[in-house]
């Protein structure tokens, strides 16, 4: 008796199977196709702002501030590669309160950051929710009388520490409501190891005054920051050092806060907003938006890309994409090129809104023609406008994790929409199989999806079954162990 891996067997050359879920095209050189493979509801809630969404390498990791009794915790979720939920729990942080909590990821854990509303707070997670260390509160902000307000975090691993960056939001006058008003907005830095010791801190620069109520989430549109391996490449919006107008600049900074390279404008010849910034781990790449407004004839939503160097030198001018009503673009890199997403509406005649992707290479030039997010059935998906507020991609290959919002029309109720998105041009990942006693056992890699075991008996047969087993998922990969028993052939496949 005999067990074959179709796609896997000792000194022969592999079978590559691959099905093609959408649309049955699969020509070399076509544009790939986004599907929405699952929308998970892990969230819930109405009126809360979205979390954070980091890619671990076989899935994701997300936080959120979940509401629990009178207060707000931190929830943390671990996704594995065929969107399920792995891992959820909550954490109260009290006394505090949690608000727009920000993760990275270390190879080993996580690292989170979080708005006490007018503190912030730093501790870190094991891959499987559990607290490690903290919670500390980070050094350096106003209390009492003179406190603010914190908002938009951002964390980053650098391979030795954590970089903290985040938003303290100083009152326009003294007795000033929290609530409500206008603000100064500072950008402030901390340098945070693994078990939430400060090692640096310091404030950055003033950016554009911040003002509330405001939409969900817009003050996380101020900033956002790379690390290169060397240096921060930070993005923000607000006056340059000479003056007006409001737009988007950008510097470089080493871990102790200190300037390395010069402020410049993020674009040669566009005033924008709302930067959004992506590191190949050679090239950066960042986006923004900039508006015309009514009356201007020309009025609408332009949307640029521009890459740069490792020192922040611009490897071209800026490249226009999208449709002009598009908006909240963001950019991430898959692995072999940048690919930009934002939300447009696509169906006037049901106010339907989807989301919207353009790839590029690390010189900034499109990659074939704009595609939206499609559901099972080839159509685009449909949402409403919010799946453009605090839009996120993370993942590389053939998954990718996006995480937006999905709300009722103006965003009055605001939930959370966290879906997986496959590229389906794909290769299936290598299946391995070998003997253990009487069992065979079948070993393949966490970051599989969308490829799902089948067994036949017959392989030149086209009928091919799903494997009724499930495998035990370790964190790295997918193990199944079964009886020795008549011949079968595996393989991997969509």
């Amino acid at each position: 008796m005999c067990i074959n891996a179709s796609n896997f067997r000792a000194g022969r050359p592999f079978v590559v199977v691959v099905t093609l879920l959408l649309l049955g095209v699969g020509l070399a050189g076509a544009a790939p196709i986004f599907r929405n493979s699952a929308t998970l509801a892990i969230t819930g809630g109405a009126g809360q702002l979205a979390g954070d969404l980091v890619w671990i390498g076989n899935g994701a990791a997300a936080v959120y501030a979940k509401p629990v009794d009178t207060t707000t915790s931190l929830a943390f979720y671990r996704m594995g590669p065929d969107a399920q939920v792995l891992v959820e729990k909550v954490h109260s942080l009290a006394p505090w309160p949690c608000y727009e909590p920000a993760l990275a990821w270390d190879g080993e854990a996580c690292g989170v950051a979080v708005s006490a509303f007018t503190q912030a707070l730093f501790l870190r997670l094991s891959a499987v929710g559990d607290i490690l260390a903290g919670p500390v509160q980070l050094p350096g902000l106003p209390s009492g009388a003179a406190a603010g307000r914190t908002a938009a975090f951002k964390v980053l691993w650098t391979g030795q520490a954590y970089a903290v960056f985040g938003l303290w939001l100083e009152r326009e006058f003294p007795a000033q409501d929290l609530t409500a008003g206008n603000f100064y907005t500072h950008l402030r830095y901390w340098l945070v190891d693994r078990q939430g010791q400060v090692q640096a801190q310091k404030e950055l620069r003033m950016l554009a005054p911040t003002t509330y109520p405001s939409g969900e989430g817009a003050e996380k549109n101020y900033y956002d920051v790379a690390w290169t391996g060397q240096a921060f490449f930070v993005a923000y919006y607000g006056e340059s050092q000479t003056g007006p107008p409001l737009s988007v600049n950008y510097r470089m900074f080493d871990l102790a806060g200190g300037s390395v390279r010069a402020e410049s404008p993020l674009f040669a010849q566009q005033v924008a907003q709302g930067p959004k910034v992506a590191w190949s781990g050679q090239v950066l790449a960042a986006t923004a938006l900039k508006t015309i407004s009514m009356p201007d004839p020309n009025a609408g939503n332009y949307m640029y890309l521009r890459c740069f160097a490792a020192d922040g030198t611009p490897r071209a001018v800026e490249s226009a994409y999208g449709q002009k009503l598009g908006f909240g673009p963001t950019v991430s890199w898959t692995g072999d090129r940048f690919l930009t997403a934002y939300c447009v509406m696509y169906d006037l005649g049901t106010l339907g809104y989807t989301l919207m992707f353009n790839e590029f290479n690390d010189t900034g030039k499109t990659l074939g023609t704009e595609q939206p997010l499609r559901n099972g059935q080839g159509a685009a998906m449909l949402g409403r406008m919010a799946m453009g507020v605090d839009l996120q991609l993370v993942g590389q290959g053939n998954v990718l994790y996006g995480k937006s919002q999905n709300s009722d029309a103006f965003a009055i109720q605001t939930t959370p929409l966290w879906l997986t998105m496959n590229n389906d041009f794909v290769v299936a990942p290598a299946l391995e199989i070998a003997r253990q006693g009487d069992q065979v056992v079948l070993r393949w890699p966490a970051d599989a999806a969308p490829f799902h075991l089948q067994q036949t008996a017959d392989p030149p047969a086209s009928q091919w079954d799903e494997v009724p087993t499930t495998p035990e998922f370790d964190g790295d990969r997918y193990t199944l162990a079964l009886p020795i028993g008549e011949s079968r052939f595996f393989r991997l496949a969509q």
